[in-house]
């Protein structure tokens, strides 16, 4: 059964939009990309960060988060339900692209 840790009370300060969960240490959370600048900005600030990240579409696609080519693959394949997935919790880096 995998550890699941509920969004911590700092978390419920941002008024319950976002529902943080830590699976197996990883920090889960949807995103939107809407455009080029977007992924890139994505990359920019994935490649500043510690750990490893990536983005996922349900259990079968995932890349690289720190990769150009991946992200713009992500946004290319119009993937339903993306979301990106974490060793950290950086979620104030990527506040911009989380989705309710």
């Amino acid at each position: 059964m995998q550890n699941i840790k509920t969004a911590s009370s700092m978390r419920n300060a941002l008024k319950g939009k976002v529902i943080i969960m830590s699976v197996n240490g990883k920090y889960e959370y949807k995103i939107e990309i809407d455009t080029m600048e977007d992924a890139k900005n994505l990359v920019a600030i994935s490649t500043k960060l510690k750990g490893k990240i990536v983005l996922k579409s349900g259990t079968k696609f995932s890349v690289n988060a720190k990769s150009l080519l991946g992200v713009v693959l992500a946004k290319r394949l119009n993937w339903n339900d993306l979301t990106i997935v974490m060793d950290n919790d950086y979620y104030h880096e990527y506040q911009k692209y989380i989705v309710d």
